[in-house]
């Protein structure tokens, strides 16, 4: 196995290929930062300095005190914006020093950030009694699904809160950054295929099938290196992530319940931050196991390592496809940064299944499925070798 993984790895064209696609994420890092943080540019070591001295000031534990003390300081920043009551030329009374730095520093990253976590019990209790109405309505007409999912959905937002105010922004981004999935996939598309056809080109494939050892191992050693090659492809681009953006932004407060980032309010999963990463690092695992079987399965059955390479990026494409068409799509898995936003079920014999759950059941099935016929196309192949 280690052998297999070897002969991918030590690739020259597969090491260029990775240092590009990890400087490419890490420059797609930096221009999402550019472009989606509202103090980059000019002035942002002053709007940064601003930023993180209201966070001292207002993190932790939400307290009507804290309340009372930013809405006295927003309401009449509010008043003068909606009243163009104010200049647009540097005053060093403001933190930032400018007006409108300043309105939206209050406005986008403490104010409605303070304040939505602070309303945040109401909204999930909201939510729970709805659910709770839907399951009398749809007893009434013994409709099994939709009782089985408004219960989901009640046991999910019961007694949610968020008691503290936290610093997200980072991590915020994190979960909707996607370019490094498109990464993986580069390197699933030329790791694979060398993985299982390095022998066809050779001809030391009927070589190795004519022996004992080589039946019997040969393409189970080919497919566990196929799974270490692609977890690591996963955990290194994780990796990449998650330290471009601890750079950029700074990922504080990983033990915040996943809920309270802005985007995520709606989440299913009721888990911390960190969990939420662990989350997304599993799902896109089990994507990227499935786009890399696809592209073993047709190396495998066409044998050819030119055509293997054109077919491999055929079913690529097609899979990158399938994502943008079907919502079940198991490549919605590695593809997709929605999967854990917001709330979606699929009726599975009357129980309710999370979406991302059942998509990723789907793909593993499908794993399973391809790899069973990998080995009775070797099998069959070694048969032939050996008449």
């Amino acid at each position: 196995m280690i052998y297999e993984i070897r002969k991918s790895c030590r690739n020259i064209a597969v090491i260029l290929t990775l240092l590009l696609c990890v400087v490419a994420d890490i420059y797609k890092i930096n221009e999402y930062y550019t472009l989606n943080y509202a103090f980059a540019g000019k002035g942002a070591e002053l709007a940064d300095s601003a930023y993180k001295t209201l966070l001292e000031e207002y993190s932790g534990l939400i307290t009507q005190e804290k309340v009372n003390r930013i809405t006295a300081r927003f309401a009449p920043m509010e008043n003068d914006f909606l009243n163009h009551n104010f200049d647009m030329e540097y005053n060093e009374n403001y933190i930032t020093g400018y007006f409108s730095r300043d309105y939206i520093l209050y406005r986008r990253y403490i104010y409605n950030e303070m304040r939505r976590n602070a309303e945040y019990s109401s909204f999930a209790e909201s939510i729970t009694n709805l659910a709770h109405d839907n399951i009398l309505f749809y007893t009434k007409y013994d409709n099994t699904y939709e009782i089985a999912k408004n219960e989901l959905i009640a046991d999910i937002y019961d007694n949610r809160q968020v008691a503290g105010f936290y610093d997200t922004m980072g991590w915020a981004a994190f979960f909707d950054y996607e370019f490094s999935s498109l990464m993986m996939l580069c390197i699933i598309l030329l790791c694979v295929p060398l993985i299982f056809s390095a022998e066809e080109s050779s001809g030391m494939i009927d070589i190795n099938n004519t022996t004992v050892l080589g039946r019997s191992r040969l393409i189970l050693r080919k497919i566990g290196a196929c799974i270490i090659v692609v977890i690591a492809d996963c955990v290194l681009f994780f990796a990449v992530d998650i330290a471009g953006f601890a750079v950029k932004y700074g990922l504080t407060n990983p033990f915040a319940p996943l809920y309270s980032i802005g985007s995520m309010v709606n989440t299913p999963f009721t888990v911390i931050i960190l969990g939420g990463a662990m989350l997304t690092l599993m799902f896109r695992m089990i994507g990227a196991l499935l786009a890399a079987f696809i592209t073993a399965l047709a190396t495998v059955i066409i044998r050819k390592p030119l055509y293997s390479y054109i077919a491999s990026g055929a079913c690529i494409i097609i899979f990158i496809v399938s994502s943008q068409y079907f919502s079940l799509s198991p490549a919605n898995l590695i593809l997709s940064n929605d999967l854990l936003r917001e709330f979606g079920a699929v009726d599975f014999g009357g129980r309710a299944v999370l979406s991302p759950v059942f998509m990723a059941i789907e793909g593993a099935v499908i794993i399973v499925i391809m790899v069973a016929i990998m080995i009775i196309t070797d099998r069959r192949r070694i048969v032939k070798c050996t008449k």
